[in-house]
């Protein structure tokens, strides 16, 4: 077999302002780490009660460093260093974060939208073309039923004339 690294691309391409940043994948243990923290926003956004689950949870100003390093890696250093915007630089961040725990599609997505990619809503669900090959629900649907559990039919009366 040929080494891992030749069959994935592990590296993600950030170009910023004419320069591109290669931004190299977290460790197993960042990688797992922004996984968890993934989990934990989508629970919130669910409206779970978090403080209960898991005890208070904060972020500061002060962690924010750490997790742009998680996301980022050298790459986080390098762009200080050439002074990249705020802006431009939590978005970097956010893409990464998106890459390691979203894949990469989702995050180019989320790049090439300028950060307003989102889910379908209801009404494009709905909009959407039906596929040729019915899915195993819509299968299902069209199999005619029995009308008794056992497959018998209970014979009709004749109906009185009256």
């Amino acid at each position: 077999m040929r080494d891992l690294n030749e069959v994935l691309d592990l590296t993600l391409a950030l170009p910023v302002g004419g320069k591109t940043y290669t931004v190299h994948p977290p460790s197993a243990a960042d990688g797992a780490d922004l996984l968890n923290k993934l989990t934990l926003g989508m629970a919130a956004d669910a409206g779970i009660d978090l403080a209960e689950a898991r005890g208070q949870i904060e972020v500061s100003d002060d962690d924010l460093p750490d997790f742009a390093r998680q996301c980022l890696g050298k790459a986080y250093d390098e762009m200080v260093a050439d002074g990249l915007a705020d802006q431009q630089l939590q978005f970097c961040v956010t893409t990464a974060f998106l890459a390691w725990t979203m894949g990469k599609a989702f995050a180019e997505l989320y790049w090439e939208s300028g950060g307003k990619v989102t889910g379908p809503n209801r009404k494009a669900r709905r909009a959407r073309p039906r596929t040729a090959t019915p899915t195993p629900s819509a299968a299902a649907s069209t199999t005619k039923t029995s009308a008794s559990p056992s497959g018998t039919k209970t014979p009709r009366r004749p109906r009185s004339k009256g």
